[in-house]
This record gives structure tokens, C-alpha cells and sequence, in this order.
């Protein structure tokens, strides 16, 4: 026998078993994944709430379906099911250690995510309990409010059940790393069926997975790496269902259908059109019509009625609207209807022309002719679509240059393909390079294709999960060039696969454009899939040798793009999964329970009672001197939440300037201060002979004693070593930061009296420009020096009452006419950059307007932006006056209201706003 037709024929069984293998597992997850969701909404409904019983049955089902037997398979393929079920079960077990080994330190993971996976881990019924009333006792959230967030219960639902069952609320991001690995394990076997050289499949499936937005959102419980995800499981298994229509991959892409529609509220628009075009290529392709059809409508109604029963049937029925979105429009709902009708009609005749032309033995020639009719016809209805949003088509809008003194060219986009374009040939960041305050951007800084530029690193280093420039990696841009380029190629070449890709293509942009931000890469994950389909099509053997060459450079390009983000982004979860660890571990050793400030980040109480440390829940105005916990507004209070009556045995002593060595030999005699040890400048240490409260008192109340560190006058107690202990590892875990590329966090915050120096120092400046009289600027210094003694002595109370009282001082001055309104104004601004908020109740006040609960990510106050990201409340200086506050989302309209500010300080605004707003009447 010939050797090489021998090892070709080895070659072919071993691609076989590879794809049997990977299509039996990634179907088997997709099912149980399915089944775990459908299984808690009918507990849901029954009344029930999620128990372990719940992830036992994920298991069961993955099990089950491993070894499933097909009638159809003439002998056992025992070895198939065998590989299948250990791969199967060594995806799920590595993502969840993996999960389980690490923080979600994301935004909405901390504030939104995490508080509904615990509340329905804790017992909670959406269906019959909307508002989580019926908590159970000591519940760890109790005091938490879960604000609105864009996705539905399903992905929740199953993090929730891993979370009951394996007992930590850091497993319910586990399912992101298990639809990862069945993307790997769905797109190989695609890919092979394809009759792709093997590694190139291999590496093809690795790719497919490691999409950038999957990638940030691997290690969080956001939801659009799923979205991604799902979209790329139900189009790789629609290819599989051509070459091998099984029972297990059919139950695969009904389940995939019903978990799409649950996983955002973008879902049900991305299974209706997607899940639309892939039942047509289907019976384009011969499916049978009867099995297509029941699949496709047997996933959208265990979708939409079963798993989505609360966020979609109940919430119309209540309120109409879903997954908490806002009130349907009627504009709205009629543009839906009209556009997905015409979907629907130009799917059903292109499927009946292209049959009514092959028939009559024209196939090729006439395939053409509805190809280019469905091009047509698609951009047709975006010029319809366009012209009922707008007078004009956005997309048919262009883009401004703008000028500008940094690298690269600032380009400002006008339409919504344009700023999409702008969106990939841009530089990867967090933000555009200009943003309107909002979440639409207005610039981009377009740069040179394949250039790649530190900033670019840093963004993805620093784990924020929401790219809305670059979001799909630093070389996305030269992967679209060379990708228009291999499509020319099979085009040219007429590629026989051409037809296909076309047909693909179409579907993800109808999606992508369509979609409101196109340019926000983690709101349309699936355009990842675009160059991976030119790759997969083009890559066949039946294309000629350059197109198949051109298509493994593009592949190796995505690849390299794909490493970079993997790299940066690993780099940073191994520096501040690091740095939180070692932080939590130094809280342990403060005295508990530990003042902490949450802002609206409630789910890091996790953390804090997973490492023992036992926290109160402290208000920001009680926090002048922190650390900043990594990845959120979270502060650590300097000092201890309870008091300790315990009398220390050692004391640190300044003694006054003046004092001479034999005066302080005669005090330490007489104070009972023994075993003195120099410190520094004039610090001392004692041991004391006497730890009683009436020696304290003699101490701290002598005329040669200047200050105590680290003892508190107020509870005669020692406050400082602990504190300075924590302090200086939170020092060196900000130089490891910095060393590691991470330098937009710190953990230590600035030291306030170093603000209030050098706001003596313009107090100084005043008094030498004449601008003050020297009895006024006396009085003002007197209480910064008092503030900073106070703080020295970690009487930080009556520090912030010093700081007050300075405010005041200077807004009396203001007022009376002693001090132009300019200068007063910009000392009492001064103040808050010292991170401690004032009280100011005179000529100006500071009034705080907490909209952290609300889906808006911008605050105007008078027209100016107070904030473009709400996770705290803002303080605002106002004066006596009309106001006007607007809430900013980057959508219209946005809301606002009125309000006065009446000479004293007192709040008033529309009674009839009182059911929405607090604080009427109070100053």
C-alpha cells in the first residue's frame, strides 16, 4: 500500500475522532448550561428559590449527554463518548478553580452584577418577590439596593447556582471561562469539517475564543463575553448541523437559541436575526425545512416564555417593557415590527428564488444575481432605517478632522459607520480620545494599521472590561485591511466557499450596524467573528494558493492581536489580584471591626468577610484619611470603628522646641517615662511606669509636651502602629503597582495636611497682596495649624471641625464684602482637595446630589459636568440662587430639574417632586 495514502487515510480517522470528540462536548455543556436555566424558571414559577440541587443537575445533564448513544451510529464509538465526557468535565472544572481563585474587581461587578447573583443565591424569587423583600436574617446585603442593569436573570441564574452550591460568590463568573472553552471546542470541530489542515484549525478555535471582550470579562460577571460567545457556539454549530445533523447538536442549537435571548437585553434582537439567517442557510443548504423550523421555534418560545418569563412575559405584562428597560414607544415598536418584517419577507424570498433558479440548472450564474439583490436590498433598508432615526441617513454622514498636537490624527465622526470605522482605526482605550461627557463618542485618534502604542497596553493592563475605542485589540485595523483584501481575492478567484462567507457576512453586519453603537466593541462582541469566517473560508483547500496563503497571514495577525490582549490583560490580573490579596491580608492585622465606606460598591463586603476582616459601615464625612481599595470607590478609614479601653504601655513624646536635656530628664522622672529611645526630630519613646488614665492625662496636658503620635487625646488610646504597619505595606503595594505598568490606582491617598500647608500658604499670599487684613488672616491660619495638629494627634473629629470653621470664616468674609466671591470661592474649593468634605451653610454651602443608583453616567449642575461617571456621590459648591441639575446618559432626552438656594442655605424645589427627591426645606 502506498505510504502516503496510508498516513493521509490515519490523518482523516484522526480528524474524524477530534471532531466527533469536540462536537460531543461543547453540545453537551450548551445542554446543561440550558437545562440549568430552564430548571431554575420553573422553580421560579413553582415558587421556589435556587438550592444546590440545581449545579447537581448541570452536572447530570453534562454527564448524560457525553454518553449519549446516537440510533443512528452503526457501533458504540465508546472512546468518543469516554474523551468527550473527560474533556467536557475538565472544561467546566478548570474554569471554575480558576473563577474561584480570583477577585471580580469590575465596576458593575461591585455595584450590580454581584448583588443579584447573591440575592438570588440567598433565596430570592423575581417572579413573585420583585423587590427582594422577604431577606433572609443577617443577609450580608440587607442594606444594598440592586440598581437596573441591561441583562437578563439567565446568566445569573446559573451563577447563582454554582455560587449556592460551591459556597463562594466569586464562582458565579465561572460560565464566562466555560462558554470560552466551548467556543474552542465548537469552532474546531467547524473548522475540520471545513477540511482545514488541522493546526490551522486548532489555532483558528483558540482564536475564536479568545475574543478581546471575552477576554477583559473573563474574570468578572459581565455579560457580553457570553453574548459573544453564544453568537460564535450558534453559528459554528449550524455548520456542524450541514456535515453532521445529530440529535445532540440539534438539542445544541435550540439550547443556544434560548440562552441568547436571556443573556442581555440586546439578546432577543441578536437570536431573532442571527438565529433568523442561520435557519436559512440551513435550508438553503438542504436542512430538512419541518426540523429546522420546530428547532428554531422550540428555542425562542423555552427562550422568551420559559427561562425569560420574568424579564420578558411578566415585565411586558406589568409594565410593558423588558428586562427592566424603559416604557416601549410606539414609534419604537413600530419600527421594530416594520424592519423585522422586511427581514423576515427578504429571507423568505431569496430562500424561494434561489430554489425557483437552481431548478431550471443555473445555480452559479443566478446564485449571483440574488446575492448582489440581497446587498442591495440590505442597504436599501438601513437608508429606510436611517431616514426614520433622521432627516439623513447617519451612515451616510462623514467625518471632520480636527486639529490637534498629539500623535496620531483626532478624527470626528458624524455617522454611525463612520464612527464604528473610526472605533477600529483608533487607538485601544477605555474612552475615545474625546468623549461628550456621556457614552457617545465625539473624536477618535486614528493611527497608522499594525502600530501599536504603550497607551494601548496600559488600557487593557488596567482590567476595565469596557472598551469603547479599539475595543477589539491594537491590530484590528490592519486585520480589516488584509480581510477586505482576501475577500477581493475569493472574489477574483470565485472562490467556490464565496457564496457562503457572503451569506455570513451579511448576517453579523445587518447585526452590527444595525445595533445603535456599532463603535462600542463589548455592545457588538460578535464582529470579532468577521475576519475568523474570511480566515476559516478562505483557508479551504478548494481556494487557490495565494488566497489560502493571504488567509494564514490574516489569521496570524488576529492570533498576534488576540496574544497582546491576552498577555497585557494577564499581566494585570496577576498584578492587582496580587495587590488586593496582599492589601486584605494587611487589614487583618488593624484592630475589627474596621471603619469602611462602600460608596454604592456593596458586593466587596464579600471580600472583606471571606478574609476575616470585620467591617462597620462608615459614611464617607467620617473618612478624612483612607486607603483606597483597588478597582473601586471603597475606602479603608483610618483608626478603628469600635474603641479600645485598653491603656497602651508605651507612648511616643514631642517635646516643645525649647526645651532643654536637663528639663527633659526631670519630666520624664516625673511623668513616669521610662527607657526612652530617640525617633526623630524631637520623638521620643517611652515605656510607662504608670499605664493609668490619670498619668495619660498628666502627659498629654503638660506645658513641655508638644504632641502624642499615634495616640488619640479623645480615647487615650494608641491608634498608630497598626495603622503605619498597613500604611507602609499599602506603600509598597503601590511601588509594585508602578513597576508592574499600573499606574492609574493608588491605594494610598494623599495626606490632607500637606493640602492644608499649602493652603496656608495661599492664606499667606493673600495677607501679603493686602487682600486681607492681618487680624482676618491670622484667624484663618490659627485654624489650619489647628487642624493639622489635631491630625497629628489622630483626633481627625475635631481636625474636620477646624477645617469647618475655616470655611466659614472665609464664606462670612465673602459675604460681608471683605473678600471678593472669586478668591473666598476657590479657597473653600481648596478644602475638598483634601479629600474631607465641609459643611458650608453660609454664603455658599456644598450640597450632595446622590445619583449612583441611577442608569446615568453623567452629572451637570448650571451646564457643567460635576461628573461623568456617578459610583460616588458629588459634591457641588453652589451660592444662593437658581440651580438646575441635569442626569446624562448620552441619550435624549435627559432629565433635570430646578432647585433654589435660599440665602440661608435652605433647599427648595417643586413639591410635586418630593415622591422622587429627598431634602426639601433642609439646609
Amino acid at each position: 500500500m502506498n505510504p502516503i495514502l496510508l498516513t493521509s487515510q490515519e490523518s482523516s480517522k484522526r480528524t474524524r475522532f477530534l471532531e466527533r470528540i469536540a462536537v460531543r462536548s461543547g453540545s453537551s455543556i450548551l445542554i446543561a448550561l440550558a437545562a440549568l436555566e430552564l430548571s431554575v424558571a420553573v422553580t421560579f414559577m413553582a415558587g421556589g428559590a435556587i438550592t444546590e440541587y440545581h449545579f447537581l443537575l448541570f452536572v447530570a445533564v453534562l454527564l448524560a449527554s457525553c454518553v449519549y448513544r446516537n440510533r443512528v451510529e452503526i457501533k458504540p464509538l465508546w472512546r468518543v463518548s469516554a474523551a468527550s465526557l473527560v474533556l467536557s468535565l475538565l472544561v467546566v472544572f478548570a474554569s471554575f478553580v480558576l473563577a474561584g481563585s480570583t477577585l471580580d474587581l469590575s465596576p458593575d461587578g461591585q455595584s450590580a452584577q454581584m448583588l443579584r447573583i447573591s440575592h438570588l443565591a440567598s433565596g430570592w424569587n423575581p417572579v413573585y418577590d420583585a423587590e427582594f423583600i422577604d431577606q433572609p436574617d443577617g443577609y450580608i446585603l440587607a442594606a444594598a439596593e440592586t440598581r437596573f442593569v441591561d441583562s437578563g436573570l439567565g446568566p445569573h441564574m446559573a451563577a447563582a447556582s454554582a455560587v449556592k452550591f460551591l459556597g463562594n460568590i466569586e464562582y458565579g463568573k465561572g460560565f464566562n471561562l466555560v462558554l470560552m472553552g466551548t467556543v474552542i471546542l465548537l469552532a474546531l470541530a467547524a473548522t475540520l469539517g471545513l477540511s482545514l489542515h488541522l493546526r490551522i484549525a486548532v489555532v483558528l478555535a483558540i482564536v475564536a475564543a479568545l475574543n478581546p471582550v471575552s477576554v477583559v470579562q473573563s474574570l468578572t460577571t459581565y455579560v457580553d463575553g457570553q453574548v459573544g460567545a453564544l453568537i460564535a457556539c450558534l453559528m459554528f454549530l449550524t455548520m456542524i448541523l450541514l456535515r453532521r445533523p445529530t440529535v445532540l447538536a440539534t438539542a445544541a442549537w435550540v439550547a443556544t437559541l434560548g440562552l441568547l435571548v436571556n443573556a442581555k437585553i440586546t439578546g432577543i434582537a441578536f437570536a431573532l436575526i442571527i438565529g433568523t439567517g442561520a435557519l436559512v442557510f440551513l435550508l438553503w443548504k438542504g436542512f430538512p425545512p419541518r426540523l429546522g423550523l420546530a428547532s428554531f421555534f422550540t428555542g425562542l418560545i423555552l427562550g422568551i416564555g420559559v427561562i425569560g418569563f420574568n424579564g420578558y412575559v411578566l415585565e411586558f405584562v406589568r409594565h410593558g417593557r423588558i428586562l427592566g428597560g424603559r416604557d416601549l414607544d410606539l414609534a419604537a415598536n413600530l419600527r421594530l415590527v416594520v424592519v423585522a418584517a422586511a427581514l423576515a419577507l427578504i429571507a423568505v424570498a431569496a430562500y424561494w428564488l434561489f430554489h425557483k433558479l437552481e431548478a431550471q440548472g443555473h445555480s452559479i450564474d443566478k446564485l449571483q444575481i440574488v446575492s448582489i439583490g440581497l446587498v442591495t436590498t440590505f442597504f436599501v433598508i438601513l437608508l429606510v432605517i436611517g431616514g426614520l432615526v433622521d432627516e439623513v441617513p447617519s451612515f451616510m454622514k462623514m467625518a471632520t478632522i480636527v486639529e490637534s498636537d498629539d500623535p496620531g490624527l483626532l478624527v470626528q465622526p458624524s455617522g454611525k459607520i463612520t464612527r464604528a470605522l473610526s472605533s477600529i482605526f483608533s487607538e485601544s482605550g477605555v474612552m475615545p480620545a474625546c468623549c461628550d461627557g456621556g457614552t457617545d463618542p465625539t473624536s477618535y485618534r486614528i493611527k497608522i494599521p499594525f502600530q501599536v502604542r504603550n497607551i494601548e497596553f496600559s488600557s487593557f493592563r488596567h482590567l476595565n472590561p469596557d472598551h469603547r475605542a479599539g475595543g477589539f485589540g491594537p491590530w484590528m485595523s490592519g486585520a480589516f485591511l488584509i480581510s477586505c483584501v482576501v475577500l477581493l481575492l475569493m472574489w477574483i478567484q470565485k472562490s467556490k466557499s464565496r457564496s457562503d462567507l457572503r451569506f455570513w457576512l451579511a448576517v453579523i453586519l445587518a447585526t452590527v450596524l444595525l445595533f445603535p453603537e456599532p463603535w462600542w466593541a463589548r455592545l457588538v462582541p460578535h464582529a470579532w467573528l468577521i475576519p475568523l469566517l474570511i480566515v476559516a473560508y478562505g483557508c479551504q483547500p478548494t481556494n487557490r494558493r495565494a488566497t489560502q496563503r493571504l488567509a494564514q497571514i490574516l489569521l496570524l495577525i488576529v492570533s498576534v492581536n488576540a496574544g497582546m490582549v491576552l498577555y497585557e490583560h494577564a499581566r494585570g490580573q496577576i498584578a492587582i489580584q496580587s495587590a488586593m490579596n496582599r492589601t486584605m491580608l494587611a487589614l487583618q492585622k488593624l484592630p475589627q471591626p474596621v471603619p469602611v465606606y462602600f460608596s454604592n460598591f456593596h458586593a466587596a463586603a464579600f471580600r472583606f468577610r471571606d478574609y476575616g476582616v470585620e467591617y462597620v459601615d462608615t459614611p464617607a464625612s467620617n473618612c478624612p484619611r483612607y486607603l483606597k481599595m483597588l478597582r473601586s470607590p471603597v475606602r479603608v478609614c483610618a483608626g478603628s470603628a469600635g474603641r479600645n479601653d485598653a491603656i497602651p504601655n508605651e507612648i511616643n513624646v514631642r517635646w516643645i522646641p525649647e526645651i532643654t536635656r536637663g528639663q527633659r530628664s526631670s519630666v520624664e522622672q516625673f511623668l513616669g517615662l521610662d527607657s526612652g529611645q530617640f525617633v526623630e526630630d524631637r520623638t521620643w519613646t517611652y515605656d510607662l511606669r504608670d499605664p493609668t488614665q490619670d498619668s495619660l492625662q498628666a502627659i498629654i496636658t503638660n506645658q513641655f509636651v508638644e504632641d502624642t503620635h499615634g495616640f488619640s487625646r479623645e480615647t487615650l488610646t494608641s491608634v498608630g502602629p497598626d495603622w503605619q504597619e498597613v500604611l507602609a505595606e499599602a506603600q509598597a503595594i503601590d511601588s509594585n503597582l508602578m513597576e508592574a505598568g499600573i499606574t492609574d490606582f493608588r491605594v494610598v491617598q494623599p495626606d490632607p495636611r500637606d493640602r492644608i500647608e499649602l493652603l496656608e500658604a495661599n492664606v499667606q499670599v493673600l495677607l501679603e497682596d493686602g487682600k486681607i487684613i492681618p487680624e482676618q488672616g491670622e484667624e484663618l491660619i490659627r485654624d489650619l495649624r489647628s487642624a493639622i495638629r489635631f491630625f497629628d494627634r489622630a483626633e481627625d473629629a475635631n481636625a474636620m471641625e477646624n477645617l469647618n470653621a475655616f470655611a466659614q470664616r472665609v464664606l462670612s468674609l465673602m459675604g460681608a464684602g471683605s473678600l471678593p466671591t472669586n478668591i473666598a470661592m476657590e479657597l473653600v474649593n481648596s478644602i475638598s482637595e483634601t479629600g474631607i468634605p465641609v459643611d458650608n451653610s453660609f454664603a455658599g454651602f456644598s450640597i450632595s446630589l446622590d445619583a449612583s443608583n441611577l442608569n446615568y453616567s453623567g452629572l451637570a449642575v448650571d451646564g457643567t459636568n460635576a461628573s461623568t461617571r456617578l459610583i460616588e456621590p458629588v459634591g457641588v459648591m453652589l451660592i444662593p440662587g437658581d440651580h438646575r441639575v441635569t442626569l446624562t446618559n448620552g441619550l435624549g432626552p435627559e432629565p433635570a430639574f430646578d432647585f433654589t438656594v435660599e440665602a440661608d442655605g435652605t433647599l427648595q424645589f417643586d413639591p410635586s417632586l418630593d415622591p422622587l427627591i429627598d431634602g426639601r426645606g433642609t439646609r
